[in-house]
């Protein structure tokens, strides 16, 4: 029960984000194929139910496949693309509109003990898509394949608008009244881009795969790495899904998710939790970056306070942080506070010194302690300084990975007196930085944010360093100390 209500819990701020909001799905065709269609459909009526505007785009291509198979009718690809004659075209259509009518059975069920039960949902399809062919390209006639032209914006805002679930083939019409055969991949992209919708989900097989290769960042990747993985990537459906979600983004859609659709309650995940299930992919990073906040207060002070429970850092009382907040840095992801250090300048010794560095128990082990450093080292050389220092009793040897070494008798007389525990003995350690404007070995963090599922980035009062009062009771040194499995 005490996991469910905090599940519960941690999914309200991304329920109250996404209602209203315009989703576009997209459904290739082996993905409901499976045995997991049925809670598939449950988890989209779930969406719906939830207030998020849903545009579920389906594709056909197994089903045709296994038409064509079973008719003994040859069909060719070319570039992964099918020239679509007219036997191919009459079998789409017998393929489209029984998925089509399948789905749209499946989401009008209301069985008592099923996602839907008592469910009022509506389901709108229609001709909102015109088409053109691809035409000849390097000798080859496509037939009837075809790309979109446009797209009946109004039409589709219309029916969303009026609480319906707009449900979409992978089909074209053109002014002459021809039908031509779309990518799903391609149309679910093209239908989020017209629409500005906020987010573009497209269910592809094996993502959950790819998500662990980006599991540190949260499963975050560039548009451009998208692109890369995709050149790289051997299953079709899986490199269509990257390809789409990476000209989304190019194309304004805030942030475009590649989700494992044949992974019970994966697209949940990926829009109800802040780690997610799949890959995101937009433009800005996961985490934020920044200067502390007096919003950011309350989880600083968790923080420490867990850290503090472990001996590896000093605790410090609210009063404390607020009257020195401008010399704090925090992580974010989707408004959580995931890691925080303190940066102050050890006045006439051209060093900053880091302390309170602590690390959400969640979030060990993903890097965070080095995006930290990361930073730190940035705002040393933006102020001119050349050196990083801290104290530490137990991550001595974390440290001297990232660059560190033991200071020597006169830089350890640079460091003042650790006033929250002057008894305590303490390795002091520098890092020496490269002149300002030289980066090598620094990493860079400054990007522009974004909000929840989110995957955000560092903001603009990252760039600036606020000023610290020279008059604050706090102490100018303190003993940093995290648990070496947070690093």
């Amino acid at each position: 029960m005490s996991h469910f209500l905090q599940s519960l819990r941690d999914a309200a701020p991304y329920i109250h984000a996404h209602r209203g909001r315009t989703f576009v799905v997209v459904a290739p065709g082996s993905v409901l194929a499976s045995a997991s269609q049925a809670a598939l459909l449950g988890d989209i009526a779930l969406l719906h139910a939830m207030g998020v505007r849903v545009v579920l785009v389906f594709g056909a291509r197994a089903q045709l496949e296994q038409r064509l198979e079973e008719r003994g009718i040859a069909s060719t690809l070319v570039g992964g693309v099918r020239v679509t004659d007219e036997s191919a075209l009459h079998e789409l259509q017998a393929a489209a509109g029984a998925l089509l009518m399948q789905l749209m059975g499946g989401l009008s069920q209301r069985l008592v003990g099923s996602p839907m039960a008592g469910a009022q949902m509506h389901v709108r399809t229609g001709n909102f898509v015109e088409a053109r062919p691809m035409g000849l390209i390097d000798g080859t006639d496509f037939g009837f394949s075809g790309r979109v032209l446009d797209v009946d914006q109004n039409g589709i805002r219309q029916a969303l608008a009026a609480g319906d679930m707009v449900l979409l083939p992978p089909l074209g019409f053109s002014l002459t009244g021809e039908v031509f055969n779309l990518s799903a991949h391609a149309l679910g992209g093209a239908i989020a881009a017209r629409l500005q919708a906020e987010k573009l989900v497209v269910l592809a097989p094996e993502a959950s795969a790819l998500r662990q290769r980006y599991e540190t960042q949260g499963g975050h990747v560039t548009p451009e790495q998208a692109e890369t993985l995709a050149g790289e990537e051997h299953d079709v459906e899986l490199k269509a899904a990257l390809l789409a979600a990476k000209e989304a983004v190019r194309e304004g859609v805030r942030r475009a998710h590649v989700v494992d659709g044949a992974l019970d309650g994966a697209l949940l995940a990926e829009l109800f939790s802040r780690d997610g299930s799949g890959v995101l992919v937009s433009a800005s990073p996961y985490d934020v970056v920044r200067r502390a906040r007096p919003s950011d207060i309350p989880g600083i002070t968790l923080l420490l306070k867990q850290e503090a429970s472990h001996g590896t850092v000093v605790p410090r009382t609210r009063r404390q942080l607020r009257s020195t907040l401008g010399r704090y840095i925090v992580v974010v992801r989707d408004g959580l506070v995931v890691a925080t250090a303190a940066l102050t300048e050890e006045p006439g010794s051209g060093l900053l010194a880091v302390s309170a560095l602590a690390v959400h128990p969640a979030y060990r082990g993903r890097g965070l302690a080095a995006q930290v450093v990361a930073f730190a080292s940035e705002e040393a050389q933006r102020q001119g300084l050349l050196r990083l220092g801290l104290r530490t009793t137990q991550t001595e040897h974390w440290f001297l990975s990232q660059g560190f070494r033991r200071a020597t008798p006169d830089e350890a007389a640079l460091f003042g007196q650790d006033a929250l525990a002057p008894l305590r003995p303490s390795w002091l350690l520098v890092r020496d930085l490269p002149a300002a404007g030289v980066t090598a070995g620094v990493a860079s963090v400054g990007r522009a944010g974004q909000g929840l599922r989110g995957r955000s980035a560092v903001g603009p009062d990252a760039v600036e360093p606020r000023a610290v009062d020279p008059e604050s009771a706090a102490p100018r040194s303190e003993t940093i100390d995290p648990d070496p499995s947070t690093l």
